[in-house]
């Protein structure tokens, strides 16, 4: 049935936003032809023609003339106080009478007409506006950390059971805005990469790969796609240490997440733009540690791997490598993390991470110029050209959080075997004989 409503009243405002008065316009319900219409203003009640509803309920300028004290007419526009504040419908049980001028109803079957492109931006707002209402709740959290623990707990045979076509459908729901993040992509991605990364025997959940790598996936998206971006991220804590127990040895499909990762600009990259952006400090905490889980299996099957270029000092070094190229991307990303600093922490700790993981990572830094940029991001210089501008960090009362910074540019120096009074003394000479760039000791005598 087409339920149908008729405007019955309209409450006024009349003044701004500190004070004002109200008074209604209301229809009568038991009058005779044409249900006549009243103002009812404090004591005064009075016929009224809905015909002024435009007049009388849509503000705006006025314009009229007046006479001033020397008998002269001018014209004067003023501001006009006067908007409906409130509407009134109630559910119209009779049938709409035909179109007519003065009541301006719309003949019984007819239909608003709207430009096409009008037309279907209200249909995608609307799609977009029934979504939140469904995905960014607790109650999806909720659904999503279930889903993702009991295949973590599950048996081959209960896992394989599950309906893994609406988790598909779910995360295809949201259409164009996930398309970067679309299940099936990473998944063929993880096979192809299978070869290069071997996963670790046995299995860490009874589950099969395919299966618990389309959970994954899945909880991925739904983590850091919808989860982290509501206004309470509720279960996402349990949600992102799940997906870490699930990851467990997987070296393919972890490959498979960085590279996404890297392949995208910051703003694009789920896990890190969650990593430095989300508002809340704990998402933030969990994200890192997600990736720096994902960077460590990656980093275990590349050191000294042959093919991918991790530790061979020809040209074009580290540039096939995923630990390299995540390196590369957090390091090009600091103009960009500035404009965050104050929730720029654990983003940083990734790049802390990276430093700690071992001399090949170290070694691997410092040829990608790691000192250098580093320093520049910690003293607030302005980046060469092409890296993007800096925003300026701190105030009188915070200070940036630089402590992850100071401490990877500490690791590098200590592997390079440059004290912080040797490269004052050395400068150039010291850093050629220490793999430091020239650049990196001038950058360090500056931080000194």
């Amino acid at each position: 049935e087409e339920l149908r409503y008729r405007l019955s009243g309209v409450v006024v405002h009349v003044g701004g936003a500190n004070q004002g008065h109200y008074f209604s316009y209301i229809r009568n319900r038991q009058g005779g032809e044409g249900k006549q219409w009243f103002e009812f203003n404090d004591s005064t009640v009075k016929p009224w023609d809905p015909a002024n509803l435009d007049a009388d309920c849509f503000g705006g300028k006025r314009t009229s003339f007046q006479s001033d004290s020397w008998g002269c007419t001018r014209e004067v526009t003023q501001d006009f106080n006067q908007s409906a504040y409130l509407l009134v419908y109630e559910r119209d049980l009779e049938p709409l009478p035909s179109a007519t001028p003065a009541g301006g109803w719309v003949e019984e079957g007819a239909a608003p007409s709207l430009p096409p492109e009008m037309a279907k931006a209200i249909a995608t707002k609307n799609h977009a506006f029934s979504l939140d209402q469904v995905l960014f709740t607790p109650a999806f959290a909720q659904f999503s950390a279930t889903v993702v623990r009991q295949v973590a707990e599950a048996s081959e045979a209960e896992a394989s059971a599950l309906p893994l076509a609406l988790l598909d459908t779910s995360s295809a729901a949201l259409g164009q805005q996930t398309r970067a993040s679309a299940l099936e992509p990473l998944l063929r991605r993880a096979e192809e990469l299978e070869a290069l990364y071997p996963c670790e025997e046995p299995a860490p959940t009874p589950a099969t790969t395919a299966t618990r790598r389309r959970v994954v996936c899945w909880g991925i998206w739904a983590a850091f796609h919808v989860v982290a971006r509501s206004s309470s991220p509720a279960c996402f804590s349990s949600i992102a240490k799940t997906l870490e127990t699930l990851v467990t040895g997987d070296r393919a499909l972890s490959a498979a997440l960085v590279e996404a990762s890297v392949a995208l600009p910051l703003d694009a990259a789920a896990l890190l733009v969650v990593a430095l952006r989300c508002p809340h400090e704990p998402v933030r905490a969990q994200t890192a540690s997600l990736v720096a889980k994902l960077v460590l299996q990656v980093a275990e099957v590349e050191r000294g791997h042959p093919s991918l270029g991790y530790t061979t000092p020809q040209g074009g070094e580290g540039q096939q490598s995923l630990v390299a190229r995540v390196t590369e991307h957090l390091l090009a990303s600091l103009p960009a993390a500035s404009y965050d600093w104050v929730k720029m922490h654990h983003f940083l700790s990734l790049l802390e991470g990276i430093t700690s993981l071992g001399a090949e990572e170290r070694a691997l830094c410092l040829r990608l110029g790691a000192v250098r940029r580093m320093a520049r991001f910690a003293l607030q210089e302005s980046a060469p050209p092409g890296e993007g501008k800096m925003a300026e960090m701190g105030n009188s009362a915070v200070a940036p959080p630089l402590a992850p910074i100071f401490s990877a540019l500490l690791a590098l120096v200590r592997h390079s075997g440059v004290t912080a009074e040797g490269a004052a003394e050395a400068g150039a000479a010291a850093g050629a004989a220490a793999s430091l760039h020239p650049d990196d000791v001038a950058c360090l005598n500056r931080a000194r």
